[in-house]
């Protein structure tokens, strides 16, 4: 674990803020193994080993806010965030989005130059509270659409991924329904959520000539979303974990801007 994390030996952030502390942590690999499972959103962290306390940070910091202190060790996440990547099946060929935080944040996407589905790009998600079970991947489509009747639809959701999210969101908390697919229409900041996939409906997955609409479904069983509601009281009171998926565009990549 410590290979993923620069250190600093004697020292602690000046004015920094933890999003959560947590106690009795032997180590400081305790502490690292406990930053890696919250995924995105612990970027540091300072541990305390006279009072074995972690202190997790949520944003990056650089050296300038560091100030002496025997009694801590901070650490760093080493490296770089990546919250997308391109596979291309038969060059074997990975991009990873990195530099390119624009066209990742406005959905910035087009057709891959291929005439098959071997290339596709995916997307990482995080969200608040423990919820393992939704470490799935979900399948996404650009210009394939599933075209019955939504059972609900939200208006006035941020446009591109920040939309986005809030739409996989309300799909996979839908408590009414079983939310078994849905469309996010990137402009227009609206979701659309569906009972029916291309599954249960296989005749109305259809071509899609739109491209503002990108159609997912939902990667989670019914059964792992019941059990998830039957404990939602405990997992809302502990919010400090996050999860993560991937969503996966088939047959798209991210255009670089």
């Amino acid at each position: 674990m410590k290979p993923c994390f620069e250190r600093y030996l004697g020292f602690k952030l000046s004015n920094a803020k933890p999003y959560h502390s947590e106690w009795r942590m032997k180590t400081a690999e305790d502490c690292l193994h406990f930053c890696a499972l919250s995924l995105s959103r612990c970027r540091s962290v300072v541990y305390d080993k006279f009072l074995h306390v972690c202190h997790y940070i949520p944003g990056g910091s650089g050296e300038e806010n560091l100030e002496h202190d025997s009694r801590m060790i901070f650490f760093k996440i080493s490296g770089r965030d990546c919250p997308a990547f391109s596979y291309f099946d038969a060059e074997r060929e990975c991009i990873l989005h990195i530099n390119n935080a624009a066209s990742i944040e406005s959905l910035n996407l087009i057709p891959s130059p291929t005439t098959n589905f071997n290339s596709r790009t995916q997307m990482k998600f995080c969200f608040p509270g423990e919820f393992f079970f939704l470490r799935k991947v979900f399948m996404a489509f650009h210009d394939f659409t599933l075209t019955v009747w939504p059972r609900e639809q939200y208006n006035g959701l941020p446009e591109g991924r920040a939309g986005l999210q809030a739409c996989i969101e309300l799909c996979i908390l839908s408590s009414e329904f079983y939310c078994k697919s849905a469309s996010f229409i990137i402009k227009q900041g609206k979701c659309i959520l569906r009972d029916e996939n291309s599954v249960t409906m296989p005749k109305e997955f259809r071509e899609n000539y739109d491209p503002n609409e990108l159609y997912f479904e939902n990667g989670c069983n019914h059964k792992q979303i019941s059990n998830f509601f039957s404990n939602f009281h405990f997992l809302f009171q502990n919010s400090n974990i996050r999860f993560s998926f991937f969503l996966v565009l088939l047959h798209l990549i991210l255009l670089l801007v």
